[in-house]
């Protein structure tokens, strides 16, 4: 904690001489302690070798981890407060894993009802966030894109079945289904080295240099990214996710037929 507060300490003066830009690393539910978010965790430190060459800083966001919803608004407000503390046209990054991507999410909310607010978040990237479109949207006027990476084999995700793993179609939200070394990854998984060495990249940098696939990247169309420990990323449509959505349209126009 000595060690997190210094680092806080540091951040703080940095920001009197300067807007770099910022990526938040918000971790979930009973992750207080976790070290992957932290200051020589190794997301968070692949992260800034990643993010050197933009002099971007990398700051960690800690929370109770408390599995409530009352614990994440209470989490978002001091989060509105952290984006808000910065110069208003600071270019802010949120990382969230699990229910760290639903605290970011009700921070953009907070701005967004905030009429004096000037803020806004460049990206927020959710890793393994339980999807609740009820209560935990994302408010798009706030947010630039939403880039939420999933798996079908995090088994934490989903919450026994209430929560969802995509957002609602939005033309500047992608879902994107991962691989990482050909496998699906678990839920603690989701914030693994090789994905934050990447994060920064994603989409743009490799969508202008046309490489593995990322041409064709489109935030309406579902995507996989298959990261690798050796090499670039890899992106392609995510047929699976197309193939499902094509049946379940198929079987709602089938029950407005019959209801006819």
């Amino acid at each position: 904690m000595k060690k997190l507060l210094i680092y806080l300490s540091i951040c703080v003066t940095l920001t009197a001489y300067g807007s770099n830009p910022i990526y938040i690393l918000i971790h979930g539910t009973w992750s207080s302690e976790a070290t992957w978010s932290m200051p020589e965790g190794d997301f968070f430190d692949e992260l800034v070798k990643s993010t050197a060459k933009s002099d971007a800083m990398v700051i960690p966001y800690n929370w109770s981890g408390k599995l409530s919803h009352i614990s994440r608004l209470q989490a978002a407000k001091g989060l509105a407060q952290v984006i808000q503390s910065y110069p208003e046209d600071t270019v802010i990054y949120l990382v969230g894993h699990s229910h760290g991507g639903n605290v970011a999410l009700l921070a953009s909310q907070i701005l967004g009802r905030n009429r004096y607010n000037r803020h806004t978040i460049r990206a927020l990237y959710t890793l393994g966030t339980p999807i609740n479109m009820e209560e935990y949207f994302p408010d798009m006027d706030v947010i630039t894109n939403v880039y939420n990476l999933f798996s079908r084999a995090d088994m934490v995700q989903s919450v026994f079945g209430t929560s969802g793993r995509e957002f609602t179609e939005h033309k500047r939200i992608a879902n994107l289904r991962i691989t990482i070394d050909g496998k699906a990854p678990g839920h603690s998984d989701l914030h693994h080295p090789v994905i934050a060495r990447w994060l920064p990249y994603i989409p743009e940098d490799l969508s202008q240099k046309r490489v593995r696939g990322f041409q064709f990247f489109a935030c309406g169309n579902p995507g996989m990214i298959h990261f690798e420990f050796q090499g670039e990323p890899r992106y392609e449509i995510d047929m699976r996710e197309v193939a499902l959505k094509r049946a379940v349209a198929i079987e709602l126009l089938k029950r407005h037929h019959q209801l006819d």
